[in-house]
C-alpha cells in the first residue's frame, strides 16, 4: 500500500490544486521570511553557555549529514581520540541533519540512535534536537 492510498481524497485534491504548498503563483507578495535561528546560531549559544559553565569548548561542525549509524561511528572515533588528549572538562559541539532508516515498525529517532551507538563510561554524550515523525 502506498502513502497516497492512505491519505483521504480531499487531502490529495488540496495538495494538487492551484495554490497548494510550493505553488508560487498564489504566494502573498506582502510576506517576508526572516531566519532567526539555524545550527550555527544554536551552536554559538551552546558554546557561550558551556564556557560560562567552565568548559573548554569547541564547535566541531555545524553540517553533519548522512546515515546516523555511520555518522555516530565516525563521531565516536573522533571524540574518543580527542578525549585522550584533553586535560580538563571539554564540550565538543556538533550540529547538522542526519537520517535514520527505520526498519519494520521501529520507533525512536536520530538522537536515540546516536546515543545507542555510544557506549563508554568515560564520555558523557547529550543529544538535543527535534525528531520529526512522518
Amino acid at each position: 500500500m502506498q502513502l497516497q492510498d492512505k491519505v483521504p481524497p480531499s487531502i490529495i485534491r488540496a495538495l494538487q490544486s492551484p495554490g497548494a504548498p510550493g505553488d508560487a503563483s498564489r504566494s502573498p507578495s506582502n510576506v517576508t521570511n526572516i531566519v532567526i535561528g539555524n545550527n550555527k546560531v544554536a551552536l554559538r549559544a551552546a558554546e557561550t553557555k558551556a564556557v560560562a559553565l567552565g568548559f573548554t569548548t569547541r564547535i566541531i561542525s555545524s553540517t553533519l549529514s548522512g546515515e546516523v549509524s555511520d555518522v555516530a561511528s565516525s563521531l565516536f572515533d573522533t571524540i574518543r581520540a580527542m578525549a585522550q588528549s584533553l586535560s580538563q572538562p571539554t564540550c565538543l559541539l556538533y550540529g547538522g541533519e542526519t537520517t535514520v532508516n527505520v526498519v519494520g515498525k521501529g520507533v525512536g529517532g536520530r538522537n536515540q540512535v546516536h546515543l545507542l551507538c555510544f557506549h563508554t563510561p568515560s564520555i558523557l554524550i547529550i543529544f538535543r534536537g527535534v525528531n520529526h515523525c512522518n
